[in-house]
């Protein structure tokens, strides 16, 4: 859940959960899917880190 503050941008990610040993990307409805997918990957001892695209284009401009 997004907090009242949050500002919808144009072709940014949003950090959604913290990791260090992969990283899962998802999308709207998905999104829900991808944070499920960390509970099952930390059972393996896996550490993942999930990020929220609110667009598909552009992404992050990491230049």
């Amino acid at each position: 859940m997004l907090e009242k503050s949050y500002a919808f941008g144009m072709g940014k990610a949003r950090n959604m959960m913290e990791g260090s040993d992969i990283t899962i990307i998802g999308t709207g409805s998905m999104l829900y899917n991808c944070l499920e997918a960390t509970k099952k990957a930390e059972k393996k001892g896996i550490n993942a880190e999930v990020l929220n695209v609110n667009t598909l284009k552009p992404l992050d401009d990491m230049r």
